[in-house]
């Protein structure tokens, strides 16, 4: 299970921040393309 941390509205994009167990923290991005189809990008990394 994940804790939600933050979300931001930047120019109609978002962008959310979780959580996850073991010191884990995800960032995803969520656009349109020009044709718009949303596209998520994801990001993991591990803390230090």
């Amino acid at each position: 299970m994940f804790r939600y941390v933050h979300t931001n509205i930047i120019a109609n994009d978002e962008i959310v921040t979780a959580d996850y167990p073991n010191d884990t923290e995800a960032v995803f991005v969520y656009a349109r393309d020009p044709e718009g189809n949303i596209i998520e990008l994801q990001s993991w990394r591990q803390r230090v």
